[in-house]
């Protein structure tokens, strides 16, 4: 009893020029005073803290600080951001430079323009098609860069 193993494939599947193989496809980033890409923002950061466990007033209060000052964005420079601005920032940058091989050029960062604590800081950059982002310091208790992220459009 023997096997057999048919595939079935067209034969000009192989021999057709494929036209989309080589085309480069440019990538137009939001700016930080995007509504579209500041209602993403806001989004996501609504659906990651509801997550977020809090225990107290106090915990809840600062939840709900969060996301009523996260509303304005400015441009912060990839270049000369410093571990002394901000820690969290700063290493989220280096790894993703390193892990994601992207140019400083390529990034844009945005910071909050008015803070209570910690200012939030939001990193993007050209990723595939789309534009993938990172939320910062939105949660103190998870330091990854990977916690908060979305794809935009």
């Amino acid at each position: 009893m023997g096997l057999s193993l048919q595939v079935n494939a067209e034969d000009d599947v192989f021999t057709q020029p494929n036209e989309a193989l080589g085309e480069v496809k440019i990538i137009s980033m939001p700016t930080c005073a995007d509504e579209a890409f500041t209602k993403k923002i806001i989004d996501t950061a609504k659906e990651h803290l509801n997550h977020v466990a809090t225990f107290s007033i106090l915990s809840k209060r600062a939840k709900l600080l969060k996301l009523k000052h996260l509303h304005d964005f400015e441009k912060a420079d990839v270049k000369s951001f410093s571990p002394e601005t901000d820690f969290q920032t700063a290493n989220a940058l280096i790894m993703i430079k390193i892990n994601e091989r992207v140019n400083a050029e390529d990034i844009l960062l945005c910071r909050q323009k008015e803070a209570q604590q910690r200012r939030i800081y939001v990193i993007a950059y050209p990723y595939m098609d789309n534009v993938k982002a990172h939320i910062i310091n939105l949660d103190e208790n998870n330091p990854d860069y990977n916690a908060v992220q979305f794809f935009y459009p």
